[in-house]
């Protein structure tokens, strides 16, 4: 298959996002949510096989580019879909969602209690036994660790193992799988996990 026909099918998907929906962690009646879509390369290929989307981001014109990409795949209730929003308040009921995606946001957190607020409230709208696949950086593989790091000469908030096990602990979660860390050219370390939350949790 040539990768233009790919490209199409799938758009300029995270790898590791795909990796997850190739492993049968998507049902096909998933309510899905992907919190902090941007321009929503994440939702490219659910909206086109006919999921139930949602997408939140901080950034305004990202959201207007989100609406009208989902226009062209024919998705009703846009403005409902797909909004403005604050992950550290996010608009949504308890329980709303079967799988959330939180690709490459967590590490804007400006410190450790707004990483908690924001990854809190996706458990928070993330029902019993949904899904939730999260990227972000972490301390793994440098000489660096803690908070508010320098990584690419910017502020980031690097996830470390402590306080991974402190909220795999506390909200009730499970590892669908071993976590990933990939290093990338000696300055940042991606982390990559796949969580159940637990029905009692």
């Amino acid at each position: 298959m040539h990768w233009k026909t790919i490209n199409k099918l799938i758009g300029n998907i995270d790898l590791y996002w795909l990796d997850f929906i190739l492993k049968g962690n998507l049902e096909d009646d998933a309510k899905i949510l992907d919190a902090g879509c941007g321009e929503g390369r994440n939702l490219f290929y659910c909206m086109q096989t006919g999921y139930d989307v949602f997408g939140v981001d901080q950034n305004p014109e990202a959201i207007m580019f989100l609406k009208l990409m989902a226009k062209q795949f024919n998705v009703t209730d846009i403005d409902a879909r797909f909004q403005v929003m604050d992950l550290a308040k996010l608009r949504f009921p308890d329980e709303s969602f079967d799988v959330i995606i939180n690709s490459a946001v967590l590490h804007f957190a400006e410190s450790q209690t707004h990483f908690m607020q924001m990854l809190s409230e996706c458990v928070r709208v993330l029902k019993p036994d949904g899904k939730l696949f999260m990227r972000t950086m972490a301390d793994k593989g440098l000489d660096n660790s803690g908070e508010n790091n320098i990584a690419d000469n910017k502020k980031r908030f690097l996830l470390n193992e402590n306080l991974l096990q402190h909220f795999y602990n506390i909200y009730g979660l499970e590892f669908l799988e071993i976590p990933k860390y990939v290093v990338v050219g000696n300055v940042r370390t991606m982390g990559t996990f796949a969580f159940k939350k637990i029905k009692n949790g």
